[in-house]
């Protein structure tokens, strides 16, 4: 639970986050701090720092029997103490569930290091993936890989500004 999640735990544990972006609360620093990206207007966007492009769900409250956009984000990242951090989120329910299933598949995690051209090494693996996902009637149906990029854990741990 975040509500018990002391500062003691980010240095010494693994951390696994498992929920939606909006609930980040202490770990949003961490986890937008190398990146590039950066919440929007609200939690249902996300904003792209590099190409200025929004990512705006439009899941929140989708008529029944209407088709709808949602995003996931995978992001993964080492802390100085060795520990791993891995964050699955969504900005809605979709976006979350399909994050989830994709963090699950070896596969799809290897195509996404392939494609950034990362070692394998699982102990250190720092890279973020954002998911477009396509859904209808409140069930996420299929999603593409729209965003990824290389993390840099220097920035994340010493405080320094994400700069691109």
């Amino acid at each position: 639970m975040m509500s018990r999640l002391s500062t003691a735990d980010l240095r010494s544990h693994h951390i696994i986050y498992l929920g939606y972006i909006s609930a980040f609360d202490k770990l949003s620093r961490l986890i937008f701090a190398s990146s590039g990206l950066q919440t929007g207007r609200t939690y249902d966007e996300l904003y792209n720092r590099g190409s200025g492009e929004i990512y705006s769900s439009d899941a929140g409250l989708p008529t029944r029997n209407q088709p709808f956009r949602d995003y996931g984000l995978l992001s993964t990242f080492p802390a100085p103490d060795g520990n791993q951090f891995i964050v699955i989120a969504g900005t809605r329910d979709a976006g979350l569930m399909h994050t989830a299933q994709t963090a699950l598949d070896i596969d799809r995690l290897d195509s996404i290091e392939q494609l950034l051209q990362l070692p394998y090494d699982p102990s250190t693996a720092n890279f973020e993936a954002l998911y477009e996902v396509f859904g209808f009637d409140r069930t996420n149906f299929d999603a593409n890989l729209i965003y990824s990029r290389e993390l840099d854990p220097r920035r994340i741990w010493s405080g320094e500004a994400t700069r691109n």
